[in-house]
Parts: structure tokens; sequence; C-alpha cells
């Protein structure tokens, strides 16, 4: 539910089908990962998200909208906002998410930026929200820095060996 507010978002409007002759929603399959990763985000309480906004200055992204796309871009392993940005203008998931607005990297740099903290706790919610729906286990979800098990390094894989048997560097 969105909190009634006097700050003027541009809107996600994913369904303006007069203008384009086609809608968002038909580009995307109806069970859709970013169909689902946005109605978890349209059922949070955003209101202290909304309320580290005014009405001064211009128009800012619908925060909804930021707080969806960031979400799903981790599920889907984008956390640098130039990919982020890239995405929302090649990838039809990020582009029905954005509603064809096209933020600009510096636009979510400073989102995430400016509220990072509130995006750990809505983050942790909608993780939350999924594992009740039974969507996944998420039975290793690491969010706060947790080290798992990687790549082996050079030494540790045994190619180091193998390159000095070869007299490689």
């Amino acid at each position: 539910p969105r909190p009634p507010t006097l700050v003027p978002f541009i809107q996600a409007d994913r369904d303006p089908a007069i203008r384009r002759g086609y809608s968002l929603s038909d580009l995307v399959e109806p069970d859709a990962k970013c169909r689902f990763a946005l109605s978890l985000v349209q059922r949070l309480d955003l209101t202290a998200l909304h309320g580290c906004y005014s009405n001064r200055g211009v128009e800012a992204f619908d925060p909804a909208m930021m707080l969806a796309l960031w979400f799903y871009a981790y599920c889907e392993g984008v956390t640098s906002t130039r990919k982020l940005e890239e995405r929302c203008r090649r990838d039809t998931h990020f582009i029905y998410l954005s509603a064809q607005l096209w933020p600009g990297h510096t636009s979510f740099s400073r989102f995430r930026k400016n509220h990072l903290d509130l995006m750990g706790a809505y983050f942790i919610e909608l993780l939350r929200m999924a594992a009740a729906e039974d969507v996944s286990d998420f039975a290793l979800p690491a969010i706060d820095g947790t080290r798992t098990d990687g790549y082996p390094s050079d030494s540790d894989s045994g190619l180091d060996q193998a390159h000095q048997r070869r007299g490689w560097p």
C-alpha cells in the first residue's frame, strides 16, 4: 500500500498500451521472477522510505520501483550501478520493472547510498515473504559478508604446480 505523499514521484506505469501500442506486461511471462519481485515489493510498507523524500527539487524516481529494481538485480547477481543501468535498457525483465524510465547509474548509486540501511531491512523482509511462499528454502542467505565456498586459488587447485612442471611463470 502506497502511503499518501506530497512528493511528486515519476510514476512507473507498466501498462500504457495506448501510447505504445503494446504493454510491457505483454513482454514478460506471467510467472517471471521479476513479476514476483515486484509483487513482494508492492506488499511492503514503504512509509519509512517515502519519508526520506521532500517535495523540493526535481521529481525523483518512485522509490518502490528503485527498490524492486535493486532487489531483482541482487537476485540476478547484478550489483554494479552501471550494469544495472544497462540491464534497464536491454533486458526485458529490467525494462518491465523500470517501466521504460531508464534510471541512470547515478540515480541507482544515490538511491543505494541514501537508503542502504532501509534497503537491508526491506531485503530481509522480502526474503522472509518469499520463504513464507515456499519460493526457495534460502538455506544460505548471506547478506552480512559471510564467507562461503568459492573457486580455489591457483595454489589450492594445483595449477601452480602444473605451471612449474611446464616451466611457466
